[in-house]
C-alpha cells in the first residue's frame, strides 16, 4: 500500500502555533494544519497512527515560556501516557534549569588485531535531582492541539512559564530531505549548539533520550576541558605485546538547555538532535 512520504512537525513560536501536522516539502514551503494529516492511499484502508520513521520535530520557544516535547511510550490506558509525558517533560525542564555532566571514555587497545576496547559512560544530574514535581505543576498542554499519537510513541508539546528566556532565533528547515543543521550547525546569539546522534534502539523513547544524551555530551565537550590519561602495560614477552589503555573525561556544567529539533532518519529510523546551552561569559 504505498503513500507519499510524510512528516510530522511540532512547531512553536514565530510563525506557527500550536502542535501541527503535515507534509514538509523540501522546498521549505510548509502549510502546517493544526491536526490535520493529509496522505494519500492507493487503497481504502486507513491507518490510524503516522510512523515515527518520517518525524521532524521542532519545538522552538518563545519570549516568557520554554517550549518542550514530552515523549511517552504507548500505554493501556491515555491518562498514563500524559502522565509519562509529563514525566519526561518535567525532566527536560529540569535540565533547562541547570545540569552537571560526566562523560568517561575508556579505549582500550592490545598488539592482537581483535584486540580493542571501548566504552563510553555518561552521568547527568538535572536540577532537582529525580524529584521533578515542582515542574510538573507548572507544565500545561492543550488535549486537543497538543498530543500526537503513533505506532509505538505519543508526543506531547507542553510549556513552561520562563519570564527571563532568551528565544533562540535560527533558520530552521530541511534541505535534500535532511536538517542542515546536521552536519553544520546554526550559530545562535547567547548560546552554544550540540548535534546529538543515537542509532535505532528498541523503542524510539529510548532512542530519543539517548540522542538526547549525546546532544548533551558535544555541547559539554564546546565547555569544558578533557582531561586524557594514558596507561601502557608492557608485556613479560616484550613490547611489541604492549597494551595502551586511554582514558578521556569531560565533566562540567550547563545551564539554559534546550532541545530545538527532533529528526528520525527515514531509513534508519535514528535519531539526529539538535540542542542548545547558554553561552558562558
Amino acid at each position: 500500500m504505498p503513500r507519499k512520504n510524510f512528516r510530522l512537525s511540532i512547531n512553536s513560536g514565530a510563525g506557527y502555533t500550536g502542535l501541527n501536522a503535515g507534509i514538509t516539502r523540501d522546498d521549505k514551503m510548509r502549510k502546517p494544519i493544526v491536526f490535520f494529516i493529509f496522505i494519500l492511499f492507493s487503497c481504502a484502508a486507513f491507518n490510524l497512527y503516522p510512523q515515527e520513521q518520517d518525524m521532524h520535530l521542532v519545538s522552538g520557544s518563545s519570549k516568557g515560556a520554554l517550549v518542550v516535547i514530552g515523549v511517552s511510550g504507548r500505554q493501556r490506558r491515555r491518562h498514563e501516557e500524559i502522565e509519562s509525558a509529563l514525566e519526561d517533560a518535567a525532566r527536560k525542564v529540569a535540565l533547562y534549569h541547570g545540569l552537571k555532566g560526566k562523560v568517561v571514555t575508556v579505549h582500550k587497545a592490545g598488539a592482537d588485531f581483535f584486540d580493542f576496547y571501548l566504552n563510553i559512560d555518561v552521568r547527568i544530574d538535572p536540577a532537582g535531582g529525580s524529584g521533578y514535581d515542582i515542574y510538573k505543576n507548572e507544565l500545561k498542554y492543550d488535549g486537543e492541539n497538543d498530543v500526537i499519537r503513533t505506532n509505538s510513541a505519543v508526543f506531547v508539546r507542553f510549556t513552561y512559564p520562563v519570564s527571563r528566556l532568551n528565544p533562540a532565533r535560527y533558520d530552521s528547515g530541511l534541505t535534500g530531505g535532511k536538517p542542515a543543521w546536521l552536519h553544520n550547525p546554526p550559530e545562535i546569539s547567547g548560546y552554544i549548539t550540540g548535534v546529538g546522534f543515537a542509532k535505532n534502539q528498541r523503542w524510539i523513547k529510548e532512542t530519543i533520550e539517548k540522542s538526547c544524551e549525546s546532544a548533551i555530551t558535544a555541547l559539554l565537550a564546546r565547555t569544558s576541558a578533557t582531561i586524557k590519561m594514558r596507561d601502557a602495560d608492557l608485556a613479560a614477552n616484550g613490547a611489541s605485546s604492549a597494551n595502551t589503555e586511554i582514558t578521556e573525561i569531560i565533566e562540567g556544567e550547563l545551564t539554559d538547555f534546550q532541545i530545538l529539533e527532533i529528526w528520525i532518519e527515514p531509513k534508519t529510523s535514528s535519531v539526529w538532535t539538535l540542542a542548545v546551552a547558554k553561552k558562558k561569559e
